[in-house]
């Protein structure tokens, strides 16, 4: 079957995106990037590099109306699809993968997604505003996962948001942190092409980097030191042994460590909300 159009959905990452401009270079028919990742396309919520929420919120937030809006009835396509049944077992032991803990507080596809979602709607979304920050509490939605590998879409868990009656102020501190951090940090992927590197850095943060690169480290860790969770800091051992053993962190631990330079997050992490 030959096709007449591609279709893909946007990423900001390089490598995403160096796939996109391959095949781009080697077909012929109309190729679509859609951003079905983000509820405001990426290129639409701002025209450049935004460098704080304050700057970014008013521009994402203008657009919202327009694009957060209800999912349309799927139609039917009249061609049916010929393909080769994907003998699923022989991919799995063809995967190269960590051989890492399994976790027990999520399972994998659209209706574990669906479930967290509506676990976060009836039982965690009240108190959201006030428990998000604790690490003791579990308050955070558990949803990221599953935005970051298209079990859901943000799209779905913004309108169920929405519609539920709920916490005024937590709804609003939840769609802060689903549209516009999120989209924030694609937005520094999509404009800072070397988003992983230090050229990507502000000029008054490199300066005082450079300032301070030679200073005497009271404490220095080997790589396995730190994801043994072998160092004086018993905060920092208590996140990283979170980490190892449930997959994920506390955003209150990841974004104060990943401020002070002792671990970077992926981009679509920069949020766990």
């Amino acid at each position: 079957m030959n096709g007449s159009v591609l279709v893909t959905d946007f990423s900001p990452l390089r490598t995403k995106r160096s796939w996109t401009e391959t095949i781009l270079q080697k077909i012929e028919i109309p190729f679509y990037d859609v951003d079905a990742h983000n509820i405001v396309p990426c290129w639409i919520a701002s025209p450049k590099r935004e460098y704080a929420a304050r700057t970014f919120r008013p521009k994402v937030q203008r657009f919202v109306p327009e694009f957060l809006t209800n999912f349309p009835k799927l139609k039917r396509h009249p061609t049916v699809w010929e393909s080769e049944p994907v003998d699923w077992n022989a991919v799995w032991k063809d995967l190269k993968v960590d051989n890492v803990p399994e976790v027990e507080w999520i399972g994998p596809g659209e209706a574990a997604a669906k479930e967290h979602l509506q676990i976060f709607l009836n039982a965690k979304l009240d108190s959201y505003d006030e428990t998000r920050n604790d690490p003791v509490q579990d308050g955070q939605s558990d949803l990221s996962p599953y935005i970051h590998f298209d079990q859901i879409s943000a799209q779905r868990v913004a309108l169920a948001v929405k519609m539920t009656k709920r916490s005024k102020k937590s709804k609003a501190a939840f769609l802060e942190e689903l549209v516009v951090r999120r989209e924030l940090a694609d937005n520094f992927g999509y404009y800072s092409p070397n988003y992983e590197t230090f050229d990507a850095v502000p000029d008054w943060a490199k300066k005082t980097l450079n300032e301070h690169k030679d200073d005497f480290r009271d404490y220095i860790y080997t790589s396995e030191e730190l994801e043994r969770a072998q160092t004086h800091d018993p905060l920092w051992n208590a996140a990283q042994m979170e980490m190892t053993r449930k997959g994920k962190m506390h955003p209150t631990f990841g974004m104060t460590y990943c401020d002070m330079g002792l671990f970077s997050l992926d981009i679509d992490y920069l949020n766990y909300f």
